[in-house]
């Protein structure tokens, strides 16, 4: 029930940003079933939807020490997403296999108007709302999964801590899901 109520967070969030420009990206994709929630929603606009993940699970244990943290190697389900993706006829989704702080980079110059940010760790999730932060449109949307869930710690500290609130506010806080907008 979660996870359909996220996905469908996800799918309000984007509709805001329908003639905003710029791509989609999903950042922390797991076996994908936001980003085949959001296809159909994406598809009809001519935007990518760009899923990075390293498809092989979390790539590290967190920064930020607590005995929940997720773990290394938790939430392996590339194998899972390549089979729905390859029995797709039509798609908006680009999947961006490799470490978020290497595949985001080769994106620098384009621009975004939604961003689903789902990392599970202190460091891939600060790293991609940096990248994200100038790269938005003006009405953009990022969004942030696992906010306050014990699991994942460095989310919270995320978006308490490093947003930039005088480009950034938040417009939607609840089911451990936070959505900002671009000013």
């Amino acid at each position: 029930m979660q996870d359909t109520v996220r996905c469908l967070n996800c799918v309000k969030m984007f509709e805001q940003c329908l003639n905003i420009e710029g791509d989609v990206a999903e950042c922390g994709v797991g076996f994908g079933q936001t980003t085949f929630i959001l296809d159909p929603h994406v598809l009809p606009t001519g935007k990518k939807l760009y899923a990075f993940d390293t498809f092989s699970g979390l790539p590290y244990d967190d920064q930020i020490i607590t005995p929940d943290q997720c773990k290394r190697g938790e939430m392996n389900c590339g194998e899972l997403f390549f089979s729905r993706f390859k029995a797709l006829k039509k798609t908006s989704i680009k999947p961006v296999i490799g470490l978020i702080e290497n595949t985001l980079k080769t994106y620098s110059s384009t621009k975004f108007c939604f961003a689903w940010i789902d990392l599970d760790l202190y460091q891939a999730t600060s790293f991609a709302y940096k990248f994200f932060e100038d790269r938005m449109s003006r009405g953009g949307i990022i969004g942030f999964h696992d906010y306050g869930f014990i699991r994942c710690p460095g989310v919270k500290v995320v978006v308490d801590k490093e947003i930039n609130y005088s480009k950034y506010e938040i417009i939607f806080l609840r089911n451990n899901c936070t959505f900002l907008r671009r000013k």
